[in-house]
């Protein structure tokens, strides 16, 4: 993660931390809005038992490295 590190402080160096706060915030709230988007499209394709298995699955996969790491 210090790639992303060097690339987010690379880009927002410049901006408060408030402000560096509130950007990140925004990019969790658009991210949320996009997963609860697609879970929605895939829900009328799959049974909705499959689907919460590809939610839980995907977020162990984006959880698991930090859960590791420390």
């Amino acid at each position: 993660m210090a790639w992303f590190d060097k690339l987010l402080h690379h880009h927002t160096g410049h901006l408060s931390p408030t402000g560096r706060a509130l950007l990140l915030a925004a990019a969790a709230g658009l991210c949320f809005s996009m997963l609860n988007a697609l879970l929605r499209a895939l829900t009328q394709n799959v049974h909705p038992f499959e689907a919460q298995f590809l939610r839980y699955s995907a977020c162990m996969v984006v959880l698991l490295p930090m859960v590791l790491k420390n």
